[in-house]
This record gives structure tokens, sequence and C-alpha cells, in this order.
């Protein structure tokens, strides 16, 4: 999960400055649907190294079946009901203070550190327990 979290950080901040200025009650949206974009991105990642492990040890099992009782072995199933139930990260409440003074003065790759070091200040605790429970 902790890639999952850095691409939320990296595409929450690329949006935030990629839409500025915004006001305060769009963040909240914006940050969720960035950090749900990366889980799902991630879930993707992870969810065709199982299926091909499940369709492999499927076909080991059925051969073993098959070779000690001569029967067609077992029957198929997906692992796709555990994939799709995966939780998505509860947020909470964000609520992020940015200085939109000084945000843009400095250029879009330094503003965009300073918003991602924001957001990871402000949004640590709540993202270590959504990732915790």
């Amino acid at each position: 999960m902790p890639n999952a979290v850095e691409k939320g950080f990296d595409r929450s901040s690329e949006e935030i400055i990629k839409r500025w200025p915004l006001e305060d009650s769009e963040l909240p949206a914006l940050i969720t649907s960035a950090f749900n974009q990366a889980t799902a991105e991630h879930s993707r990642e992870i969810y065709q190294p199982l299926e091909d492990l499940r369709t492999h040890l499927t076909k080991v099992l059925d051969e073993a079946a098959r070779a000690l009782n001569g029967n067609n072995g077992s029957h198929e199933e997906r692992l796709d009901h555990v994939l799709k139930e995966m939780p998505r990260l509860d947020l909470g409440a964000i609520h992020l203070i940015l200085q939109p003074k000084f945000l843009m003065a400095l250029g879009k790759g330094a503003a965009k550190r300073r918003v991602e070091k924001s957001l990871r200040e402000q949004t640590e605790p709540s993202l270590s327990n959504a990732i915790a429970s």
C-alpha cells in the first residue's frame, strides 16, 4: 500500500497545482479522488499476478486430482470477488490549509512540493488509520 499512498500524494498535489486557485470546499473531493485513482491503479497491478497464479494453481490441482482420482478435478473459482471487495481508503474529513498568496510565486515545481508536504503533514494521521483498518 505504500506505493499507492505515494502515488496518491503525488497525484493530489499535481491536481491541486493544475487547478489552482481552488475553493477550500473543492480540496477534499479532489484529494479523495486522487487517492481513489491511485489505489485503483495499485489494485490492478496486484490483480493480474494473482489471477495468473490462480490459473496456474487451478491447472496443477486439476492435474493432481485427475492423477489421484481419475476425475475431472475441481471447479475453477475466481478471485474476482476478493479483489472487487478491496477496501477504499477512508481519509475522513480533510482540512487542508494552503497559503494562496505564496503558493504559485515559487513556480509550479516548488509549489507542488509545498502542497505535497502540507498534504503529508495534514493527512498522515488519517492515512495511517485508514491503512491500519
